[in-house]
This record gives structure tokens, sequence and C-alpha cells, in this order.
């Protein structure tokens, strides 16, 4: 599958291309699993983690040493949810799925102020990303009668109004982050059922995708841009599993969580300091935290 769904420390410093991250394990009080998808330019984190009283994962902040949950006496408290975008005023997007398993997008602003976001014609919704000017982005799906997804399609909420990306020769668009001078990226493919997808950047009104120098990769998305232009991104190889990635202009450093089975990296702020989550050995994601050493 293309998309990468969505405090104990380990401290792991590693070298590659004249850069070195310290990675450190982010893992919330009493939760057996996390996720951590993006982090803006004050540290402050989203996610998402479970608890030894509630098995189902919530969406979180976490920032200043500390897991929050987020407006946890909404529906993003009682159903499976995850914050996937936060921008500099605070304010969050994301995702909650129902009791059918569907997903609906939401926004939550600094305020409190909860909605619920919608595609027209979509039977899924997720927002992935806000800009400062309060730019929604994020993807939408279509399932057949048995909830098989058929097409994906990526999405802009501004003003009120929803409208929908599009990239020449595409059959799927998947869009994830945005920045506040509106540039974004995410993956393009031309069937949804391949592994193989093409990653792009949207940048002074053009769609432009990249080439990866990874000789295992299949396929690749953008889910970070911050404002230098830095990318913070995850490739997979032919058996789904996922490495993630910086494209920093034309460098490109491999980030992997020591003895993680699949690192999936989401998010990158404009000091570098990133974020995003690991499979173990047996499957169960951990979140993590990295940041560029002195």
């Amino acid at each position: 599958m293309k998309r990468l769904l969505v405090i104990a420390m380990i401290v792991f410093a590693f070298e590659a291309a004249n850069a070195q991250y310290k990675l450190t394990l982010l893992n919330c009080p009493g939760s057996t699993f996390s996720y951590l998808l993006s982090i803006n330019n004050h540290g402050l984190m989203v996610g998402a983690t479970n608890s030894q009283n509630d098995p189902i994962p919530h969406a979180i902040t976490y920032g200043k040493g500390k897991c929050t949950p987020l407006a946890p006496e909404t529906v993003l408290g009682r159903t499976f949810s995850v914050a996937s975008g936060v921008n500099d005023r605070g304010d969050v997007v994301g995702v909650y799925f129902d009791a059918s398993g569907f997903e609906h997008g939401f926004s939550l602003d600094k305020k409190g102020a909860f909605s619920t976001l919608e595609f027209p014609t979509a039977n899924d919704t997720w927002a992935t990303g806000i800009s400062e000017s309060g730019v929604i982005i994020g993807y939408w799906q279509i399932r057949d009668a048995s909830g098989n997804i058929l097409s994906i399609h990526g999405f802009k909420w501004e003003l009120g109004s929803f409208s929908e990306i599009m990239i020449e020769g595409s059959a799927d668009i998947y869009v994830g982050g945005i920045n506040a001078r509106g540039e974004y990226g995410g993956y393009w493919d031309t069937d949804v059922a391949s592994l193989v997808a093409h990653p792009f950047i949207y940048s002074k009104g053009q769609y432009t995708t990249f080439d990866i120098p990874f000789p295992d990769a299949v396929g690749a998305q953008v889910d970070s841009i911050n404002g230098k232009g830095q990318i913070a991104a995850s490739y997979w190889d032919a058996n789904g599993l996922q490495t993630g990635f910086l494209k920093l202009g034309s460098q490109f450093l491999t980030i992997k969580y020591p003895g993680a089975v699949a690192t999936a990296l989401w998010g990158i702020n404009n000091a570098g300091q990133i974020t995003g989550w690991y499979f173990d050995s047996t499957f169960t994601p951990h979140a993590f935290y990295g940041e560029l050493e002195p």
C-alpha cells in the first residue's frame, strides 16, 4: 500500500553526506505505539497515540516534553483519529474514522473551533497540511461497494471552498504538507493498484517530479516541505517497506531508525527538525523526533 499511515528516550546519532542527526524515540507515557506526522517552527508536533485505558489511537500534540490529547471532548477523543498537520499559529488538521472505517478530514483552530472537512462526492477525506494563511490540503478517495480504493485525488481548501489538485497524465494524486509560501508535495501514479509512484513538488505555480537515488526504491512520496524548500519524504521497496529521506536541494540524506523494519519520515520545520515513526521487529509503530547535531 503506497499511503503511509498516518516518554522514554533512546538517542542515536548517525552521519550521512556531511550531516549528523540525532534521533529520539518519543512514546507517550502508558502508550504501546505512537505516530508523529508534523512539526511547526515552534517545535510543536502532532500525531496520534493509544493509552493503557484505550487501545484506539487518538490525535495528540507533543510539545515541551508533554503529550496532550487533542480536543478529546470532540469526536477525536471518541474514535480513531490522527493529527497530521500543524502551522505556526497552532491550527491543526487531520482525520478521524467513523464506525464503518471511512475517513473524515478535520480542522481545529487555535481557539478550539472544530470543523469536519468532506470533499464533495468522496468516500474518504484526509486533511494533511495547513498553511499560515489557513489554506488546507489533503486527499480524497473513491471506493467501490466492497470498500476497495478505486482512486485517490488531491484537494485544496481555501476560503471555505474545495478545489481539486490535478497533474496531467496521472491517475491518482496524494498530497501532503504545505508551507507558508503555499508549496507542497506528494506523489502521483498511473495505477492505484501499483507500488510505483512518482514524488513531486508544487512551487511557483508548477509541478515538478524528481528522481530519487535509491536503487531499491519503487516509489516515494513527499510529506512535508519547509520554508527553505527542504523536503521530508519516504520511499518504499518492492515489499512495500519504507525508508525515510531528506531532500536538501540536490542532496539526499537517508533517515532510518536503528533496528527498525521500516522508517517513515513525515515532518520538517525551518530549523531542520524532523518527525516520523518507525516499525520495530513486531511491526509496532513508534514516534521519533530528530535534529541536526551542533
